[in-house]
């Protein structure tokens, strides 16, 4: 009866934790959903530039997973060590998105021409000023992570509503008192700046860390040394995943209409918003398994995994009734079913993968994840779908080199970790928490 009732304890920790985690990645990702939404309401022209720049917070956010998904498992491993590995890890977020920065400000009229957008008025410093918000939005996401492993979760979705709300002020009052469409555009940006400023200095002193100082580069460089198999797997991996979206879309812009190619970045939109919930589980999912050893490893997989296929019914109950609502009339997307395809597409895998990639990630071995994921989908999705595919047969191809690859991909994941000695390493991780 005991054990049984530390089951159903650690079963409700596990779903509040999730569902704050939840809440909080949500609030995260409406930046985005919201700017899109608004510039929609601009032009066509504005919403497919936007759906295009949108690729690169993506990026400034795959940095923070990695840097943040580090300090979270660092942090539970080894707490009498969590203030240097917080200094370590935004020290290094800063170093990261900076240089990231100055990348994507050098390349940014080739991305310009190649996703043909340069002619659209404003969008250069629309770019420019999203690329300065990502910094900070970077460290921002990273010290969220920290603060989720110090389990603060209730500050952070105050500051997170509080974000959004200004957020979604901002673009209101730009898009209504503008009359100039590239200076409302631009007001966007202007607003995301002023609330990732924000958002990065209010998280900064909740957690008590300094680091503009000389030993900048010393802190990341001693976190980067003791995170180092965890950063470069994931370092590794969610470069691919992050960018494959961006590759896929030029693909099609190539291959199909336009239609088509605003219709899959609304799709990945959509399906990045309906996957944190699947993230936050992972995170919730490490301090889960971390946590009442008399519990098994087993029993606590099977939580995860319910827990996982509920919100993947709760994402279909979702896009049957409001779908196509937002998809037509808040995006102004009419490829309904093709989005729908999209997003079902992707979430479906992503579902079943959930408790193999948190045994994987506990298991510090995401190097593994990476290379299945560069064959899957660079080496045999693109391809396919490059080589093969034209206007009549592209919705066909486009199944067969990126839904199927993406399945086997996942189902990879889920035979991989059944693997003996990964349950080891969880259990010494378990041990050692």
């Amino acid at each position: 009866m005991l054990i049984n009732g530390n089951h159903n304890n650690q079963t409700v920790k596990l779903l509040k934790d999730t569902s704050q985690i939840l809440f909080a990645g949500i609030l995260g990702t409406l930046y985005i959903v919201v700017d899109q939404a608004f510039s929609s309401k601009i032009s066509s022209d504005y919403f497919r530039a936007d759906s295009f720049i949108a690729y690169y917070p993506m990026v400034f956010a795959f940095i923070a997973k990695v840097i943040g998904h580090s300090s979270v498992i660092l942090i539970r491993k080894e707490p009498g060590s969590s203030l240097p590995y917080m200094v370590g890890g935004l020290s290094l977020s800063i170093i990261s998105s900076s240089l990231f920065l100055l990348l994507i400000a050098s390349t940014s009229s080739y991305f310009f021409h190649i996703s043909s957008i340069s002619h659209i008025l404003g969008v250069s410093e629309f770019f420019l000023i999203q690329g300065i918000a990502g910094v900070f939005f970077c460290s921002s996401h990273v010290m969220r992570y920290m603060l989720i492993a110090k389990e603060k979760m209730p500050y952070i979705l105050k500051v997170e509503i509080l974000g959004n709300s200004f957020n979604f002020l901002g673009n209101f009052l730009f898009l209504y008192l503008l009359d100039n469409e590239a200076h409302a555009f631009i007001g966007f940006a202007i607003t995301t700046l002023i609330v990732q400023t924000s958002t990065f200095l209010i998280y900064k002193r909740k957690l008590g860390v300094s680091i503009l100082n000389k030993f900048l580069f010393k802190k990341a460089k001693s976190f980067l040394r003791r995170s180092k198999k965890i950063v470069t797997g994931d370092s590794i991996y969610m470069l691919l995943v992050t960018l494959s979206p961006l590759f896929f879309a030029l693909i099609i812009q190539e291959k199909t209409t336009s239609s088509i190619v605003i219709a899959f970045n609304t799709g990945v939109t959509i399906y990045t918003f309906f996957s944190r919930p699947f993230i936050s589980i992972l995170l919730s999912g490490v301090s889960f398994i971390s946590s009442n050893k008399e519990i098994s490893i087993d029993d606590k997989l099977k939580v995860i995994n319910k827990l996982s296929f509920f919100l993947l019914g709760v994402v279909l109950f979702l896009m049957v009734i409001f779908g196509y609502y937002v998809i037509v009339e808040m995006f102004n997307v009419k490829e309904y079913f093709w989005v729908t395809l999209i997003v079902i597409g992707l979430i479906f895998p992503l579902s079943l993968s959930v408790s193999s990639v948190c045994i994987i990630r506990i298991s510090e071995n995401n190097l593994t994840m990476a290379f299945s994921e560069l064959v899957a989908t660079y080496i045999i999705g693109m391809p396919i779908i490059y080589f093969f595919s034209n206007n009549e047969n592209f919705i066909t191809i486009f199944i067969i080199g990126y839904f199927i690859p993406f399945l086997v991909n996942h189902i990879f994941y889920i035979w991989y970790s059944k693997d003996k000695k990964y349950k080891k390493a969880m259990l010494k991780f378990s041990s050692s928490s």
